[in-house]
């Protein structure tokens, strides 16, 4: 779970509550990915970026640095060492297990509002443009490509919204 203002809880199933992480964020924090109970990404406004993983003393949250992008929108990891993350302006940011790398697709008005792949050489981003037309761009492990949008010939749809799947052949849109 997410919230406004910097917060971000966990989950205690046995004892049926949430419970609060003690973020290091004071900006609204809009997308969460992961791998692992130790390897959470909670990213947001302005680039915003903390990441939830093991010290000395156990898991706590890491101020990460995402420079010059606008608000991140969505996450997505394959392990500890390959991760997406998307938003405003264009933003395709790939997590190398050390920083956050900025990648391009050649269209820089597109805003990317989900990710979702199915490993480290196939990932999708979807969002739109200003012109509301529905933007897919899949990653084949070296390059962004456009992909054939299913707006295109859909009645009432433009902005792509979200993505999931559960393989190469199982992945579902929404707009």
């Amino acid at each position: 779970l997410v919230a406004m203002v910097g917060w971000v809880c966990l989950a205690n199933a046995a004892q049926k509550q949430w419970q609060a992480t003690g973020s290091t964020s004071s900006q609204n924090l809009l997308a969460l990915g992961g791998t692992s109970s130790s390897d959470v990404w909670a990213l947001g406004v302005g680039g915003e970026c903390i990441h939830w993983t093991a010290q000395g003393s156990g898991p706590a949250w890491v101020k990460c640095n995402i420079a010059n992008v606008g608000n991140v929108l969505a996450a997505w990891a394959s392990s500890a060492s390959d991760g997406w993350a998307v938003g405003q302006y264009g933003a395709l940011l790939h997590w190398d297990g050390g920083s956050w790398q900025q990648k391009t697709t050649g269209y820089t008005t597109d805003q990317f509002a989900g990710v979702w792949g199915a490993g480290a050489n196939a990932a999708w981003a979807v969002g739109g443009t200003a012109s509301r037309t529905g933007s897919l761009f899949r990653w084949d492990g070296s390059h962004w490509q456009r992909g054939n949008n299913p707006t295109m010939n859909a009645p009432n749809m433009s902005v792509l919204t979200g993505i999931w799947g559960s393989g190469m052949n199982d992945i579902w849109l929404t707009g």
